[in-house]
């Protein structure tokens, strides 16, 4: 009878020895394990490499940029007709450098853009730039400047705003989703968003900046913070939330476009969802989810052709 009494405690103590285990080690307590892994800083994929190379090569364009106002105007800052409030170079030099301007897309030859442009040249531009081709640099019909703008900006304030911004986001964002996801989403929505503002702003209007790949990479964020809902991300999601409505506020100022926000914010959202891998209780069958993946691929380039051939073929925008 003893040795059956001591049997029946040790398997009683086993027992309680394996439930106390299971509540330390079981799935839910796993889960957040991987929960604190995953967003631990130290833990994160990969180093921004990305974010850090394309804040420095800004930097560096937006130098040159100085280099050539003050080559043109004599000036690094142009003060000479129209003081630039963002501290930068003269619209000319940006055009020149390869901001989006419709006419160098379109090749429009009317007089109507030629007004905006007077008001904001020099004396010794004039001089210069005193055709389409020259002030365009080359020919015109030039695709190039739906990419090049993201690497270009007004000014010290406007750099320092974005690249302030690209460094305090786009390096968490990197961390978590890997290079090349951010590779993507920030060229695809950088370059949607020029698309979009050609179609649907005046000829005579100048855009340059990241801000449009900075909206694609807050919508990749945001799908990171919907993905993960159940570790409880709501004031996550309304910091994003705020951050896109100041934002989109702030595009409707005169100098500043909204549709460069408006088409980098739905394109990073497009192209973040068919990167992203979803979480399992999004998944009812493989089929499904393979349809929605073909299908946000096929809606994503379709957009992109459809507006490359308006600004082509029909390209004159709105007047």
């Amino acid at each position: 009878m003893l040795l059956i009494r001591k049997a029946n405690r040790q398997v009683m103590e086993t027992i309680v020895t394996l439930e106390i285990w299971s509540i330390k080690n079981g799935p839910l307590n796993e889960s957040k394990k991987n929960y604190k892994s995953e967003n631990d800083p130290t833990k994160l994929r990969q180093k921004p490499i990305f974010i850090w190379v394309i804040s420095i090569v800004q930097i560096l364009v937006f130098m040159f940029e100085l280099a050539q106002n003050w080559m043109l105007t004599g000036n690094p800052v142009e003060i000479t007709s129209s003081f630039n409030p963002n501290i930068g170079p003269s619209l000319p030099v940006l055009i020149h450098m390869g901001a989006r301007f419709s006419p160098c897309i379109h090749g429009i030859t009317d007089q109507k853009f030629y007004a905006v442009l007077r008001s904001n040249y020099t004396n010794s531009m004039e001089n210069i730039l005193c055709n389409l081709n020259e002030l365009c640099g080359l020919t015109t019909h030039q695709w190039f400047r739906f990419i090049i703008p993201i690497f270009l900006h007004t000014g010290l304030v406007h750099v320092s705003l974005n690249i302030f911004t690209q460094l305090i986001i786009g390096t968490r964002i990197e961390m978590k989703n890997g290079t090349c996801r951010v590779v993507v989403v920030y060229f695809v929505s950088g370059t949607f968003g020029l698309i979009l503002d050609t179609n649907f702003v005046h000829n005579g209007f100048v855009t340059v900046g990241c801000s449009g790949s900075l909206l694609g990479l807050v919508a990749l964020h945001l799908l990171n913070i919907l993905y993960d809902w159940h570790h409880g991300s709501c004031p996550a999601l309304l910091a994003v939330m705020l951050d896109v409505i100041i934002t989109f506020g702030i595009g409707l100022l005169p100098s500043i476009s909204n549709f460069n926000h408006i088409g980098g914010f739905v394109m990073g959202l497009c192209t973040s969802m068919m990167l992203l891998v979803q979480p399992k209780r999004f998944r009812s069958n493989n089929w499904w989810i393979l349809r929605y993946v073909v299908s946000l691929i096929v809606i994503g380039f379709d957009v992109h052709g459809v507006s490359i051939l308006i600004v082509y073929r029909f390209g004159t925008g709105v007047k």
